[in-house]
């Protein structure tokens, strides 16, 4: 699943995977984060870190750009 990181929480990355997908969702700028009690959220958060930064990721996410936000340019 590729979305943009205003669908980036801890609840959203963990029901894509009990969906059975993988998650493409940049993280968005924000301080560290408390882990404590949330070690499955953290995997999760982690995974999906890992899976952005690789080149698929970013070839997912400039697709996911070109065709979602290239639909919008009639409007500006």
């Amino acid at each position: 699943m590729v979305a943009d990181k205003g669908y980036h929480s801890g609840a959203v990355l963990e029901d894509v995977h009990a969906a059975g997908m993988r998650s493409y969702i940049p993280e968005p700028e924000r301080g560290p984060r408390k882990w404590e009690g949330r070690e499955q959220e953290q995997k999760r958060v982690y995974a999906n870190r890992r899976r952005m930064r690789g080149r698929r990721g970013k070839d997912l996410q400039k697709l996911r750009s070109e065709l979602t936000e290239r639909s919008f340019a009639h409007v500006y």
